[in-house]
């Protein structure tokens, strides 16, 4: 392996991409040792003053490269995951890397401290590496964060410039939501906000959050515990966000109910920028066939509505995870739903039932 890259180097590559096969880590892999891992040659690159790379992507490896070490120089996007990482990598990284624009790191390891600290960095992913503490995150021309962890480990986030965030709150306790919620409300040029919603840990979505004045986008994941259970709570998000022009939400964890419950008339909210509403994981339940109509009869500016009933989750660092719907939805339930919504869409609305 060594003697390859060692090769393709030498020929002034300026992207390279090394993805080894193997176990990723994961709650069932936590003893693995980076002594078992490939360790990938660093001490291999040429000069700074010579190096042409500027995209490096690797996964499953160790990467471990002294303090000092200014290989990187020239790199614009690094793209790690399963990586084994030196505890003072980062602060190596961005002490050297004065043109990295792109930076993703998922499930990476032995990060004790997760600085960053850059003027140049554009894209940051975060996603699930190994309980760092605490993690800060200054980074003034930051457009684009995604973060999957403890919310509570956050303790620095400052970007004045960041128009897209994702969090996956697979660690926050329903004490600390609302606390996580009002930090998006802090950031004045947020425009798209992406949440992963687990009710097994959460258990209650907040009745009211702050304002998110100037958003124009919103996904929702969220994974359905219980029949009991409505989609109501997704109008508390649409009343905080009075500027929101599309809705995206995919459901997982539930079957079509045997024993449908009524649907009810909500009244009293009235959505004017809406235009665009996308429903994944859609099983033509009670509840989502509440929710639904309730918008349809709502929004009053809306123009498409999508109902698709493929699960598909995004997992964050550009990854995502598609369940197939079994056959009978479009046996049984397709028509139906199809038939049903229909009359109740305003003249107009262009409704695509998949």
């Amino acid at each position: 392996m060594n003697r390859w890259i060692r090769s393709v180097i030498g020929l002034g590559i300026e992207e390279l991409q090394l993805v080894l096969s193997g176990m990723t880590f994961s709650y069932h892999h936590h003893c693995l040792l980076d002594d078992e891992y490939y360790i990938f040659p660093h001490w291999l690159l040429p000069h700074p003053s010579d190096s042409r790379l500027k995209h490096l992507h690797l996964r499953t490896c160790v990467l471990k490269p002294p303090a000092d070490f200014i290989g990187f120089n020239k790199l614009i996007t690094l793209r790690l995951r399963d990586v084994f990482l030196g505890d003072d990598f980062l602060a190596s990284l961005f002490s050297n890397c004065l043109l990295l624009q792109g930076l993703v790191l998922k499930r990476c390891r032995h990060l004790s401290l997760l600085k960053v600290f850059s003027s140049s960095l554009q894209n940051l992913s975060l996603i699930d590496c190994s309980d760092p503490s605490p993690v800060e995150v200054i980074a003034v021309n930051l457009t684009d964060f995604e973060y999957s962890g403890d919310f509570m480990k956050i303790t620095v986030l400052v970007a004045p410039c960041l128009v897209k965030l994702y969090f996956n709150f697979n660690s926050v306790h329903v004490t600390n939501m609302p606390n996580t919620l009002s930090l998006c409300a802090t950031f004045p040029t947020l425009q798209t906000l992406i949440l992963y919603l687990d009710p097994w840990k959460e258990k209650k979505i907040p009745q009211s959050m702050d304002s998110l004045r100037n958003l124009k986008q919103l996904q929702l994941f969220y994974i359905t515990a219980s029949e009991e259970e409505d989609l109501l709570w997704v109008l508390t998000y649409l009343n905080a966000c009075p500027l929101l022009e599309k809705l995206d939400l995919m459901l997982g964890g539930a079957e079509f109910l045997e024993n449908q419950r009524e649907i009810r008339n909500i009244c009293g909210c009235t959505y004017s920028r809406l235009k665009k509403v996308g429903i994944n994981g859609f099983d033509g339940n009670w509840y989502e066939m509440e929710l639904i109509t309730h918008i349809l009869k709502s929004a009053i500016s809306l123009d498409q509505v999508v109902i698709n009933p493929l699960r598909s989750f995004y997992l964050g660092g550009d990854e995502w995870h598609s369940w197939t719907p079994d056959e009978s939805w479009r046996e049984s339930r397709q028509d139906s739903v199809r038939k049903s919504l229909q009359e109740n869409a305003p003249a107009g609305v262009h409704l695509v039932v998949l």
